[in-house]
């Protein structure tokens, strides 16, 4: 479960978020933790991590600290404000709860404790839809969490579907998605989306080349097949800077028939032995 729980806060990008809740965490922290966790805030809206993830990039002045997070998300004023259906209160009350959630999972706390935080995102990402139903992030949050509450194929599907459908064709969200949609269609949880294909296409083609290698390299065979389709037509020095990132990381890529064959180069009889797709793949475009 800790391994495979991943959430994508829904905070903007701005470290307003969290200090114009309803001037609600003004209320509760000293004017110093405010300005970590806006800076905390802004760094992960700005690469789309989670705020936990990305402490280890922070130093000591600009990472917030986790009893300072675990007490604004046990306040009574963060509960009051979980009633509260204006834009910027139930992001920031829901990111406060994806964060808390994932200071818990990362920090291995007791399973108790985690189920108790996975209510409470539960209950916040609700919430969230509730007042915004239109949010196509959070409609993907859900689904993340339900995967962790025994949620069915059906549920989980129309999950998904909504999140397609309402959130931007942006890489900030498609990634995460690719990674959740992968995860289950490889473990049999779900049917392939056909929508599955065209964040596949849109990530490939707009991603830089180490998030694309990431991704192939932590995707199932259902996935890699998919995404080596979308691979093989891209440009050839595209191709082939993707292609030396995931040999890079060890990982195996079959490289097209065509390309199988030795590669002659020089005088006959003599040939190069190419091993590696990148340069396979280079060798065969000759």
């Amino acid at each position: 479960m800790r391994r495979f729980l991943y959430f994508v806060l829904t905070i903007g990008a701005s470290s307003l978020l969290f200090l114009t809740a309803g001037n609600v965490l003004l209320d509760i922290l000293p004017t110093s933790d405010v300005r970590r966790l806006g800076r905390a805030a802004e760094l992960a809206a700005l690469s789309r991590q989670s705020v936990t993830q990305r402490a280890g990039l922070f130093d000591a002045n600009s990472w917030i600290d986790p009893k300072v997070l675990t007490e604004v998300a046990d306040s009574k004023e963060m509960k009051a404000a979980e009633s509260s259906c204006l834009d910027e209160v139930s992001r920031g009350v829901l990111a406060v709860r994806l964060g808390a959630l994932d200071q818990a999972i990362w920090s291995e706390a007791r399973d108790r404790d985690i189920q108790s935080l996975l209510v409470a995102a539960n209950r916040a990402v609700k919430h969230r839809l509730q007042c915004t139903p239109t949010d196509g992030n959070a409609w993907m949050l859900l689904a993340q969490i339900m995967v962790q509450q025994g949620g069915d194929k059906a549920s989980l599907t129309r999950l998904l579907d909504l999140s397609y459908f309402y959130a931007p064709a942006e890489k900030w969200i498609m990634i995460p998605r690719l990674r959740l949609v992968g995860t289950l269609v490889d473990t049999g949880r779900i049917t392939l989306p056909p929508q599955h294909g065209l964040d596949i296409e849109r990530v490939i083609r707009l991603g830089e080349p180490r998030e694309i290698a990431s991704l192939y390299s932590e995707a199932g065979e259902r996935s890699r097949q998919l995404m080596r389709t979308v691979i093989d037509r891209q440009r050839l020095d595209r191709q082939v800077r993707i292609l030396k990132i995931i040999d890079a990381l060890g990982v195996s890529y079959p490289v097209p028939l065509n390309c199988r064959p030795p590669a002659l180069n020089g005088p006959p009889g003599t040939e190069l032995d190419l091993k590696r797709p990148a340069e396979l793949v280079v060798a065969c475009a000759r």
